[in-house]
């Protein structure tokens, strides 16, 4: 009997220390990316879940890069990190591929524009049933992804997993760019005559976290920056400080904390808690309330978490700053966590 299985909701677990008697799984959600831990986190799912089918996403904007209009595979430069960034992409695709036709495992490819969902999403759902047992690996996915998965697929629980990695040093091997600032469909909350707040998850993009506070001007911003409280926590909140001082020193702006690897349930009630919190201490107080923004730009758990804000308080906006390039991110994979989070959704979905 596998001992994790109500730990599962309420706390992370190494995938490697669960039992795997009656780990069984209809659908596996994934999808390739540039990173490395794209392809270890399906190895270590691979060694601890049976599975039927595996749905994975290509994004295939990499395949849009080019440079001085040569397109080839083969041929790149390393300190050319769009390039190495091409070549990871495709090498992890066919690794993909081979690990899961080794493993017999039947799989469904789509394929589409990091930035548009829609199509992607009425995919994934006309091939997964409402019964089907599903394990989302949210690794490799982009934050606008996970939410919109999330939020039109229809199961009452899901499994999660997610592979961790060293964070990369590098500011050039992060996303570049803005293309532009939206609101999730699906997720277009409430917004009405009143002053406007945002909440930002941030992460180590600063220029991204700006361009949103720039976009939308609000009457007061909360910038919950993450907290891993591990060894590293120093290291991980000085950059991310750095990478984001320019919104951190604007007036509007009011600092606190989160953690950023945790239990999403954990982090939802730390999330909720900070809002509350932000929203009381404001010194002008709006009796019609506030028009309130949030943007997901920290890790992917945060992420989820803000899914389970969301349900509670479907009158926000969550609002998302689309990067016009996305590069490799993130170094070494380290730990890959499984967990499980109840999804109780409201009838006007």
């Amino acid at each position: 009997m596998d001992q994790n299985k109500d730990e599962l909701y309420n706390k992370l677990i190494d995938i490697s220390k669960i039992d795997t008697e009656d780990q069984f799984y209809n659908i596996l959600i994934m999808a390739n990316s540039p990173e490395e831990r794209s392809v270890k986190s399906l190895e270590r799912v691979l060694d601890k879940i049976k599975l039927d089918t595996c749905i994975f996403i290509v994004f295939t904007d990499l395949l849009e890069y080019k440079k001085q209009g040569i397109d080839n595979w083969l041929t790149y430069d390393e300190r050319n990190i769009d390039a190495l960034t091409k070549k990871k992409w495709k090498d992890n695709l066919v690794k993909i591929e081979n690990l899961l036709r080794q493993k017999n495992i039947n799989f469904l490819k789509i394929e589409g524009k990091f930035f548009e969902s829609n199509n992607i999403i009425k995919k994934i759902k006309s091939s997964v049933k409402s019964d089907d047992k599903i394990i989302f690996d949210i690794t490799s996915f982009p934050k606008n992804f996970i939410l919109s998965i999330l939020r039109w697929i229809e199961a009452s629980e899901i499994t999660c997993v997610y592979t961790v990695a060293e964070h990369e040093k590098n500011s050039e091997s992060y996303s570049i760019g803005v293309k532009k600032i939206a609101a999730l469909r699906g997720f277009e909350g409430d917004i009405r005559a009143r002053n406007d707040l945002l909440i930002l998850l941030l992460g180590y993009e600063g220029y991204r976290s700006l361009a949103v506070l720039n976009r939308h001007e609000p009457y007061k911003a909360l910038a919950l920056v993450g907290d891993p409280k591990n060894d590293e926590r120093q290291e991980y909140i000085e950059i991310a400080k750095k990478n984001n001082s320019f919104l951190l020193d604007h007036n509007m702006v009011i600092e606190s904390s989160v953690s950023s690897i945790e239990h999403p349930f954990i982090i939802f009630q730390e999330i909720e808690n900070s809002i509350n919190n932000f929203i009381n201490n404001l010194e002008k107080k709006e009796s019609e309330g506030y028009n309130i923004f949030i943007s997901p730009l920290g890790t992917k758990i945060q992420t989820i978490a803000l899914y389970i804000y969301w349900l509670k308080h479907p009158d926000v906006q969550i609002v998302y700053p689309f990067p016009t390039k996305r590069r490799i991110g993130t170094g070494k994979a380290v730990n890959t966590y499984i967990f499980k989070i109840k999804l109780e959704k409201k009838e006007s979905q």
